[in-house]
């Protein structure tokens, strides 16, 4: 969400040489550096929790129109001067300007998640630094959010870096291919096309305006169409994104016509403008489809404003908007913006206070507070160096600041860190005992003391702890409809046929029945699919911000499949934290679903939940080396969704079904340990690790039946 404080020339914009001799004080927006302090508080606040601005992420848009339109205006105005961009100024400007407080930022993150949080949080970290450096953190973050098991992941202390990759790509490209269809067409030895200080020729304007008329309307395109098909993608992606920056630079481009509309007119419609942003932070939410068609509220509201401020200066809104405090905000702004996410995690951990309203808005004006000092120390001197103003000087700058972020990351994640000190401990044998009870280990792995020094896995590893079926592809994911073939474990040549099928929370018993199967002679047949239900119902999903059609598509296809496959068995696994579908309709479609398994199987069990949690219970642990106890979780709160789990289990055994309960496995009566023994339990909040499933592997084969002929 990079800004720069060089702004639209005022109405009364002097020739060019004055133009050059006073910069800041001549194109000076006030209105625009007040609209500026509206957008990033609407982001910080809404991230703060404020319950009135569930929609504030539209801030970022409004940021999107105002830097379209301020570098646009730059880019434009060099042009007209010199007939050309000078493309290693520009990029040295921006370097200078953005660089020194990212840099900073995300350094100090990076520490902080480091001993704040624990050294894991903080190599994962470092790795998101890294893609900072590259100003491509939004395409990990599409990625992420486009698979189910790394969407489950609490948010990346540098998410919000994001906006700030849009941009750079976008300005990576722009003034290249502004050049080409503007610079190119400045008439050689044009005195008036050299000095114009109020933008270009109207030839050149016209095809600029063209070209991005085309940009924004594509972009729109894509932004409704992917908003619709993958969310993530819509959301953090360049192409989706690309329309709003281009809504600002037509702005600029469209200067000449915009200082002409009535004044009346244009304080009416800044007024609207201003109402259209903040009913978009108020009325929008974590449901509604964006960016997509949402996205043009909060946008043309930012344009308009903006165009108001030019029609009638220091009119209206604009009166409002330059008021000194919502100025001052304003130009603390990007610090304020880069500070306050990682605050917002990182304060209350570090002075042990829970995370709610007040406290976060405390945080918020403690990053507003370091926003002030990083601009006075940082950020000022260096972007007003004069040893710094040449291209050069400036790229060279930006290219050491990088490496030295860089450096940093690397560091980070090769730095020892995390590593359990306690005595080892050998539970293996325990799972091996037929009718043993876990009850004992699990009451001891609960009286607390260091994290044993052979934890398996080790902390560092657990979240790439997964079943085989994932590197093998076995296991679909959010946007993949069709089964994978043919995805065989135990015996593929047994003569008995058992077949997993479910979400996640079925395949993470993947090590368990393919080592029982393997060893009682079963072929299993892996049918599995993020975040898809078994029960026959349509699931509204956050994660692709609309219905999951491609579950039902896949569930309906496998279905099929096992009426023809009959197999010998049907092992089910389901979260039941998807959807906002009530407990009643969940008991309804798991009894459609089981009428048709109890007619092509021999027999179905359905395996229970494991414990869930709400964070991850590595990440606990690796904040917790000395006392794992800590990390112990409330038999009570194991089961978040129990109504939804007892429908599910009433309908499975009113079929014919079988349920085997797993609590029993993780929880003593009273709390269930994170640590059991040996064996980390789970690799992030929801999923347990592949290890302590396969040390499960005997418990499980003698519960659902998996026996040698």
């Amino acid at each position: 969400m990079a800004v720069t404080a060089t702004a639209a020339p005022t109405p009364s914009a002097p020739p060019a040489r004055r133009a050059r001799s006073q910069p800041h004080r001549d194109r000076f927006r006030p209105d625009i550096e007040g609209l500026r302090a509206v957008a990033c508080g609407l982001v910080v606040l809404g991230h703060a929790g404020v319950s009135f601005l569930p929609g504030g992420y539209v801030g970022v848009d409004v940021f999107f129109v105002i830097s379209g339109f301020l570098i646009t205006s730059l880019l434009l105005r060099e042009i007209a001067r010199d007939g050309r961009v000078d493309l290693p100024r520009f990029y040295a400007r921006r370097a200078r300007r953005l660089l020194p407080a990212a840099a900073l930022v995300v350094v100090a993150t990076i520490v902080g998640a480091w001993f704040v949080l624990s050294p894991m949080v903080g190599k994962e970290t470092a790795v998101d630094g890294l893609w900072t450096v590259f100003y491509a953190l939004n395409l990990k973050l599409a990625a992420e959010g486009t698979d189910y098991l790394n969407a489950q992941e609490a948010p990346s202390l540098l998410q919000h870096f994001w906006s700030l990759a849009v941009e750079e790509q976008f300005y990576l490209l722009w003034p290249v291919l502004l050049m080409a269809v503007a610079g190119t067409l400045v008439a050689r030895g044009s005195r008036a096309a050299r000095t114009a200080a109020d933008g270009p020729p109207k030839l050149r304007t016209a095809r600029v305006a063209v070209v991005l008329v085309l940009v924004i309307a594509g972009s729109l395109a894509l932004s409704v169409w992917q908003t619709g098909a993958a969310q993530p993608w819509a959301y953090f992606g360049l192409h989706t994104r690309a329309w709003e920056l281009a809504v600002g630079a037509l702005l600029a481009v469209a200067l000449p016509a915009v200082r002409r509309l009535w004044g009346p007119a244009a304080v009416a419609l800044g007024w609207a403008g201003l109402a259209a942003v903040l009913y978009a932070g108020v009325s929008f939410d974590s449901a509604t489809p964006f960016p997509g068609y949402a996205a043009a509220l909060p946008v043309s509201g930012a344009a308009a404003i903006i165009a108001a401020g030019v029609a009638a200066p220091g009119r209206g809104v604009g009166r409002l908007l330059g008021l000194r405090p919502l100025t001052t905000v304003g130009g603390l702004s990007y610090g304020w913006y880069l500070w306050h996410w990682p605050a917002l995690t990182l304060l209350p951990a570090a002075f042990g206070l829970t995370p709610s309203v007040p406290v976060l808005l405390l945080s918020a004006a403690a990053a507003l507070i370091l926003a002030a000092i990083s601009l006075r120390l940082v950020e000022n001197p260096v972007r007003f160096s004069p040893s710094l103003s040449a291209p050069g000087d400036g790229l060279s700058l930006g290219f050491a600041v990088s490496s030295v972020l860089a450096l940093t990351a690397v560091v980070a994640l090769v730095a020892p860190g995390g590593t359990p000190r306690g005595e080892q401990v050998d539970i293996a044998t325990v799972a091996q005992e037929p009718g043993t009870s876990l009850q004992p280990v699990l009451q001891e792995s609960l009286d607390g003391g260091p994290v044993p020094e052979n934890l398996t896995p080790q902390i560092e590893s657990a979240k790439e702890d997964l079943p085989a079926s994932r590197a093998d592809g076995c296991h679909a994911d959010l946007l993949e409809s069709a089964p994978t073939e043919p995805c065989v474990y135990g015996d593929p040549a047994g003569a008995r046929t058992v077949v997993l099928f479910g979400d996640s929370h079925a395949d993470q018993w993947q090590p368990a029945v393919h080592e029982a199967a393997a060893e009682a002679g079963w072929k299993v047949v892996h049918r599995t699919k993020s975040a898809c239900t078994p029960a026959s119902m349509t699931i509204d999903s956050e994660d692709l911000g609309r219905q999951y059609t491609e579950c039902d598509t896949w569930r309906e296809d496998v279905l099929s499949e096992m009426e023809e496959l009959r197999p010998d068995l049907v092992l089910m696994g389901a979260s039941y934290g998807l959807g906002d579908a009530g407990a009643g309709e969940w008991g309804e479609a798991m009894t459609t679903t089981m009428s048709r398994l109890t007619q092509a199987a021999d027999r179905v069990v359905l395996v229970e939940d494991i414990p869930v949690r709400s964070s991850s219970g590595a990440d606990c642990v690796a904040a917790n080396l000395d006392d794992v106890s800590a990390c112990a979780l409330e038999r009570s709160a194991a089961t978040p969704h129990a109504d939804v789990a007892d429908a599910v289990r009433d309908a499975v055994t009113r079929a014919g079904g079988e349920v085997v309960e797993t609590l029993d496995w993780f929880c003593t009566d009273e709390a269930c340990p994170e640590v059991i023994g040996n064996y980390l339990v789970h690799r992030d909040a929801t999923h347990a690790t592949a290890s302590y499933v396969r040390f499960l592997a005997s418990r499980l084969a003698e519960e659902v039946g998996i026996r040698a002929a």
